[in-house]
């Protein structure tokens, strides 16, 4: 699990600085602001074929709105626990426990900024990973550089349109320098709200690559992935939406009109 979750780790963006995602209880907020929104989500519900596949993600949050952790349940009992630290509302620290308790967190990355405020640098610890982020005008993550002991391993480009993300672009590297591997995912958007913008350390810390999309203003309703040198797969994604414009349900279909082999995720928000 570390060596896994050490890439995690290493591969953290957001699209804002950290400090500007925490939630705070106004009914004027517009999403991807200080003030996203009055909605938190509580948990999601995915079912698939086999209990290894079923899992229930539980979020939890700090007086202020910033996001404390994620406890994700598998069907046999199995937890995997991420928690989140701050000082001044900006996350100094990442932790993962596998026993949903922070006491009991077996290793952690360390955060740093630059001197706009914005997270620059990734070190997870005890580790020789390093991430260095780069941004643009508008805050927003536009490169992602991860290195092993000064060696390059990954390195990612993000799209942005308006706050969606349109294109994220994954290269690996091998030990000596080449090009191993080249994966681009293309996004298109609905203008619903999204529901994750109170929990973006989720979407940082927690399988990135497929995650990246949560830190957009809306939800994706058409996703398109290119592994170099093999054929493109779409899915779309289909909504169910609550009165608020949050998504209750969501359904995905596959090239060909094959679906996932999940039943709808499910949404449920805090009262």
């Amino acid at each position: 699990m570390k060596n896994n979750t050490t890439f995690i780790a290493g591969a953290m963006f957001t699209i804002l600085t950290i400090s500007l995602f925490s939630c705070k209880k106004s009914d004027n907020a517009t999403p991807g602001n200080e003030t996203t929104s009055a909605v938190f989500l509580d948990s999601v519900f995915t079912t698939g074929k086999t209990a290894v596949d079923t899992e229930v993600s539980t979020y939890q949050y700090n007086e202020d709105g910033t996001q404390a952790a994620e406890i994700i349940t598998s069907g046999t009992g199995i937890k995997s626990s991420f928690f989140y630290l701050y000082t001044n509302k900006k996350i100094t620290r990442h932790v993962y426990s596998s026993t949903g308790h922070l006491a009991d967190s077996a290793w952690g990355s360390d955060c740093t900024y630059d001197a706009q405020g914005r997270l620059s640098i990734i070190l997870p610890v005890g580790e020789s990973m390093r991430d260095s982020i780069v941004y643009n005008d508008a805050n927003q993550i536009i490169r992602r550089f991860s290195t092993n002991s000064g060696r390059i391993i990954f390195a990612d480009t993000l799209t942005w349109t308006g706050k969606n993300l349109t294109q994220f672009r994954y290269t690996r590297y091998e030990m000596n320098g080449e090009v191993a591997l080249v994966n681009t995912v293309n996004y298109k958007y609905d203008d619903k709200k999204n529901p994750y913008l109170c929990a973006p350390q989720s979407a940082i810390f927690i399988q990135f690559k497929n995650n990246i999309y949560k830190l957009s203003e809306n939800n994706p309703v058409e996703v398109s992935e290119t592994q170099e040198g093999q054929a493109t797969v779409t899915a779309k994604w289909n909504y169910v939406y609550n009165e608020k414009g949050y998504p209750v349900t969501l359904t995905r279909v596959y090239s060909g009109g094959q679906a996932s082999g999940e039943v709808p995720m499910r949404f449920v928000y805090k009262k």
